[in-house]
């Protein structure tokens, strides 16, 4: 009987997230990633004389918004920082600054198991979680982007 030694499931804890503009690019850390979700639309069509059912026809894509959440570290000159924070501190014109996100689920070697490539995203919200005086944990800020398309590379 032959024993696996790794696991053959990807981990949901092992992931990286690479922003990519030109010829530029980085991989920054984050303890979570949401919002890799495609939806068709559909539009409903009732045919004459005929009760029974419906036509349901795909209209067009949507995807949600890739939402990234890390601690909220004392870092002056952060990259992310550079492409968000002047959309965020009240310029929208710089939000239209488009860059690449690819997330990556890895495996036991670091190796990519899965990639989605995000395209054309922008920064559409920036926040920080609540801050309690009874909470023991980290500050945590969620950016959150908008894309275009959202394509599986692996």
């Amino acid at each position: 009987m032959t024993k696996l030694t790794t696991n053959p499931y990807p981990v949901a804890f092992y992931f990286a997230v690479e922003f990519k503009k030109g010829s530029f690019s980085i991989e920054l850390p984050f303890q979570e990633v949401s919002g890799l979700t495609v939806e068709i639309d559909t539009e409903e069509i009732r045919e004459g004389g005929e009760n029974s059912f419906t036509y349901h026809v795909p209209t067009r894509i949507k995807h949600s918004n890739l939402v990234l959440k890390r601690a909220l570290a004392p870092i002056k000159g952060d990259y992310l920082e550079g492409l968000t924070g002047r959309a965020m501190n009240g310029d929208p014109i710089s939000a239209l600054n488009l860059f690449e996100i690819t997330v990556s689920l890895m495996d036991a070697n670091s190796d990519p198991l899965r990639s989605w490539l995000i395209s054309n995203a922008y920064a559409v919200k920036w926040e920080v979680e609540p801050f309690g005086s009874s909470k023991n944990e980290l500050s945590f800020e969620k950016l959150e982007f908008a894309y275009s398309k959202l394509q599986r590379k692996l």
